[in-house]
């Protein structure tokens, strides 16, 4: 939805190279497509996540998945060593704060109570999933040479060694 409301504004202020998943490019008009370079990842839904180091294979590793597997995925497809995870307070679910109260917000919170009430899910299904999913990529990451420090003031992701966001970010 959001991608379909504000395209304009995003494409005419922005030149530079997308990425995304194929749902979301299905939504960009046609207009966008041909001007620009956008890559984007076949969205797939598998029964459990594994971190998959190649973009590729994947866009969200379960139906539960979170934003921050993608961004995880396309920096470490694009080769980081050093990656910082900043803005990741994991101290919410995912209703209610994606949008800052646009249209947007409101759908997603009836989706997502849909989605708790057919699977059974608890509120903080979505903090536990992104942990999960963070921890599978810190454990890709030490395995492959890859530092992940998490920069985020706060919060409750763990999944990453703390850094003090003053000291990487003088």
């Amino acid at each position: 939805r959001y991608i379909q409301r504000s395209q304009d504004e995003i494409f005419s202020r922005i030149n530079v190279p997308v990425f995304t998943n194929d749902a979301v490019y299905r939504q960009i008009q046609s207009k966008y497509r041909g001007n620009r370079t956008i890559l984007y990842s076949k969205q797939i839904h598998y029964t459990s996540f594994k971190a998959w180091p190649h973009l590729l294979q994947y866009t969200y590793g379960t139906n539960q998945g979170t934003v921050l597997s993608f961004v995880m995925a396309l920096a470490i497809y694009m080769g980081f060593q050093e990656i910082y995870v900043l803005g990741a307070d994991n101290t919410g679910g995912a209703v209610g704060n994606h949008f800052a109260g646009h249209e947007e917000d409101r759908g997603l919170e009836a989706i997502q109570k849909a989605r708790m009430e057919q699977n059974g899910w608890t509120a903080d299904h979505w903090q536990k999933q992104m942990e999960r999913e963070m921890e599978a990529f810190a454990a890709y990451a030490k395995d492959h040479g890859i530092t992940i420090r998490n920069v985020t003031r706060g919060g409750q992701l763990e999944a990453f060694e703390r850094a003090d966001f003053d000291a990487v970010f003088p």
